[in-house]
């Protein structure tokens, strides 16, 4: 009897130690495996990016097609040459209706957006104020991401509209990629099922993506935020997990002109399961391995407890190993989760941020928070300016995200050039593009001014301490010319 005991715990040992052997050797694999996944998942995912840059150099070339198509039309020549911005407008929105882009721009003779499907009519100097504008101006069609004259970041094609070798108009057709029409619509067409996108702009960070869930939107936006390194640094080819999912990042950054304004984030679903494929080789292994090394008792009596033996020891190793895989994977990917604390990653903009103004036109320029996914509910704003150059009408707050009773101070002071607004929202403000208010703004003469946000403004969280959380705050600069001069 006691050498049955023996022999049986002695076979056990042999079983677990052929077991352990294999699950040391496996997960010595994986770690290395693992922690090497930079350089083997650009590999791999490096032919799915280039499919990527191909789709998106054809839909620039389909946009900038568009344009030249409008460019050409006859009547539309037409209407843009006679200044008749109405009729111009009509067609363009009929133009919109059959197309899947998100808007069409008539520039006429004097180099001003005369209409613009997707701001009404306009009369900004886009000839002027734009690259895309200025390229057309010189008689070159240019496809590019760029700003329009409202600091959204865009996908345009410009064509210019020319009789012999001079510029008489121009046509920019696009998409506002800070809306979803978009990264959707290229996700549908281009992208296998599971793989995300999300489009950043240098300065805001994500604008928008293709995430369905309400909490993994708000997760991005506020850790791929216009400070992260993701933005600013291009970072690319990492692991991430977002809420138990496991994702590989690619990020492919957007051309500009005069330098990329943003680029588009490719998240591509990364199973965990792949990584255990190992792990049941390994397994399976140690069943042959554990066999051959029982193969004397395999004879005897004592082959169920062999087979029990072995049972055991597999669902051992595959245990320790899947939890091994699990505790590497952690501690390699970035997990994205929502900050205990405030992040500091509210912004403040002025929407124009420049430009040129006419000095027979009043215009208008909001003042814009994107909070960062961080909860706000106070806003406090003191904005200075050369009230020589330009005076402040009056403060509009229709579109504020502010309670429209809970405006503590509308304060102008043209005398020393300064506006002060403090205001509160009972329902706390957490998205992306809010305005606070809109300066209505009257040129005084020609020149240049500013709008600088003065140190003393403050963007306050909703954590009960009012903690101010502006992490940045971008000034605006404009020119004021005298149209009635041209």
């Amino acid at each position: 009897m006691g050498k049955y005991i023996h022999r049986h715990i002695t076979l056990l040992l042999r079983i677990v130690l052929v077991f352990f052997a294999m699950t040391v050797l496996t997960g010595a694999a994986l770690w290395f495996f693992l922690k090497n996944n930079q350089d083997v998942h650009n590999l791999y995912f490096s032919a799915n990016e280039s499919a990527i840059k191909a789709n998106i150099k054809k839909e620039k070339e389909e946009l900038l097609g568009h344009s030249k198509r409008l460019a050409a039309d006859e009547t539309l020549r037409k209407y843009i040459g006679e200044n008749d911005a109405l009729t111009t407008l009509s067609l363009l929105n009929s133009e919109t209706k059959k197309s899947s882009e998100d808007f069409f721009v008539a520039i006429n003779s004097q180099g001003r957006a005369m209409a613009d499907t997707a701001n009404n009519i306009r009369s900004d100097y886009a000839f002027k104020t734009l690259a895309h504008g200025r390229v057309a101006a010189s008689g070159k069609a240019v496809v590019s991401a760029e700003k329009s004259y409202i600091n959204t970041l865009v996908l345009v094609g410009a064509e210019p509209i020319m009789e012999g070798s001079h510029v008489v108009g121009g046509i920019f057709s696009g998409y506002n990629l800070e809306l979803n029409n978009f990264v959707n619509k290229f996700k549908q067409k281009y992208l296998a099922v599971g793989t995300e996108l999300a489009v950043y702009d240098n300065k805001k960070g994500v604008v928008s993506d293709t995430f369905m869930d309400k909490e993994t939107k708000a997760l991005i936006k506020s850790s791929f935020n216009g400070a992260s390194d993701w933005i600013q640094n291009s970072r690319s080819g990492e692991f991430v997990s977002i809420l138990g999912k496991f994702y590989f990042i690619k990020n492919i950054v957007f051309s500009g002109i005069d330098g990329p304004k943003g680029g588009m984030l490719v998240f591509f679903p990364t199973n965990i399961w792949v990584y255990l494929l190992p792990i049941f080789i390994s397994a399976l292994l140690g069943i042959l391995i554990a066999c051959l090394a029982s193969a004397r008792l395999w004879k005897r009596e004592t082959r169920f407890h062999i087979v029990l033996f072995i049972c055991v020891a597999f669902i051992f190793s595959i245990v320790l190993n899947f939890a091994f895989v699990r505790l590497v994977l952690k501690k390699i990917v970035i997990e994205i989760k929502k900050q205990p604390f405030a992040i500091y990653n509210s912004t403040v903009r002025l929407e124009p941020e420049g430009g040129i103004l006419a000095k027979d036109l009043n215009a208008k320029v909001a003042i814009k928070v994107s909070s960062g996914g961080e909860p706000i509910n106070a806003a406090q704003i003191v904005l200075a300016y050369d009230p020589s150059v330009v005076n402040v009408e009056d403060i509009i707050t229709a579109n504020s995200f502010c309670d429209p009773q809970m405006f503590l101070e509308k304060k102008i002071d043209n005398s020393k050039g300064k506006v002060t607004i403090d205001c509160v929202t009972t329902k706390p403000f957490s998205e992306e593009n809010g305005t606070v208010a809109e300066l209505l703004i009257n040129p005084v003469k020609d020149g240049d001014f500013s709008l600088s946000f003065e140190d003393n403004t403050q963007i306050l969280a909703n954590d009960g301490l009012g903690t101010n959380v502006l992490r940045l705050a971008t000034n605006g600069n404009y020119k004021i010319i005298d149209n009635r001069a041209e």
